[in-house]
């Protein structure tokens, strides 16, 4: 069996950062079991929050907390745990005039979207991630934490030290097996899992912030132990649901003009299912009523993210797309069942059929909508 050693640390009451691993782990595990979720995910969404409440803490920039994790997190929208933190930082932070409709192309591909990217680059390296090692050093045990950078610049990971990924050693009393050094001795738990060993937080500076507004957020666990731990609450800027819908919608209608060749991309299943429950809530309601914001996406879409094989401009004129090639659809398939398995819902998630036969029906209503 192999064995690996968690730093002890000292307690102090009402504090769930300076607690114990194995006394975490029991307020985490506890939750869970109430919850009906994997202790896994319950630890991993307080590093979720307290990376969300660092950022936001950053008043410089105009950002949006956008997708998955804002969709369940701020909106209670979906059903599903979203394990990484999209941001956009406002492209107007660094080209305050930039004026789409009225800016070519070539400017556009040549040097509006290298500025922006390297200004973004240059934001995150000097500002946000030494304030994030700052406050890891300043807040956390010493060791147990790291952030990187991604080679492209625009990509944080967060790793953590799980105290429920293992199963801590006991004695026949009930006493935690420690090292000489104070360590305490667990067993690790080799199995992979689709949910990932760290936080990803993805920034891009190509996307509008607007329409948003400012939601409160805190823990899962938070919901379970009536005592304060001191665990994070924070209040972020918050992208609208309805035009995070329509720009799943449009990344949706890309992926079914790709070739048949290409690989499907990993974990894309869940673009789907948060389209059909964003549909089946107020949301979808309300989109429907409101083709100016799809209008804005698609414009955006067509500034920084435009395909040789894809017109966005089919998305308003009657011939969006939602549902690619078979293969694709197979493939979809498989990680939707993926997700199901390593208990990513709450709940019972949407078959993959309903799903596909819901985007097939919202398909031929906005169709229908705009060519009316």
């Amino acid at each position: 069996m192999f064995f690996t050693a968690i730093k002890k640390r000292i307690y102090m009451p009402n504090n769930f950062f300076t607690l114990s691993a194995p006394e975490q782990a029991a307020l985490i595990e506890r939750s869970a079991d109430q919850l009906g979720m994997p202790p896994i995910i319950i630890e991993k969404d307080i590093w979720i929050c307290w990376l969300l409440e660092k950022i936001f803490s950053l008043t410089e920039m105009q950002m949006a907390f956008r997708g998955g994790t804002s969709l369940s997190k701020v909106f209670n929208l979906i059903n599903r745990f979203s394990e990484d933190c999209d941001i956009s930082v406002d492209y107007h932070n660094f080209k305050p005039d930039l004026d789409l409709e009225n800016t070519s192309r070539t400017q556009l591909d040549k040097k509006i979207t290298p500025e922006l990217k390297n200004k973004l680059k240059i934001y995150i390296s000097e500002t946000v991630l030494p304030y994030l090692k700052k406050e890891i050093n300043k807040s956390l045990p010493k060791g147990s934490f790291d952030i990187t950078l991604n080679p492209n610049g625009e990509e944080l990971r967060f790793y953590y030290p799980s105290v429920v990924s293992s199963a801590f050693l006991t004695t026949q009393d009930g006493n935690y097996l420690t090292t000489e050094n104070g360590d305490y001795l667990v067993t690790e738990n080799n199995n992979k899992n689709y949910l990932k060993d760290h936080v990803f937080i993805e920034f891009g500076a190509r996307n509008s912030t607007e329409p948003c507004e400012k939601h409160p957020l805190k823990t899962y666990i938070s919901d379970v132990i009536n005592v304060e731990l001191g665990l994070p609450m924070p209040v972020v800027n918050t992208l609208s649901p309805i035009r995070t819908f329509f720009e799943k919608l449009t990344l949706i209608h890309v992926e079914c003009f790709k070739d048949n060749t290409k690989p499907t991309p990993d974990r894309y299943s869940r673009h789907w299912y948060d389209v059909y429950m964003l549909n089946n809530s107020w949301v979808g309601i309300e989109a429907l009523s409101n083709f100016e914001i799809l209008e804005n996406v698609v414009e955006h879409k067509k500034a920084f993210f435009h395909y040789s094989f894809v017109d966005y401009d089919d998305c308003l004129s009657g011939r969006l797309r939602l549902i690619p090639n078979e293969n694709y659809l197979k493939n979809l398939e498989k990680d939707y069942i993926q997700m199901i398995n390593a208990g990513m819902f709450n709940g019972t998630p949407p078959s993959f059929k309903d799903i596909t036969n819901g985007l097939s029906k919202l398909e031929k209503n906005i169709n229908e909508k705009l060519k009316s």
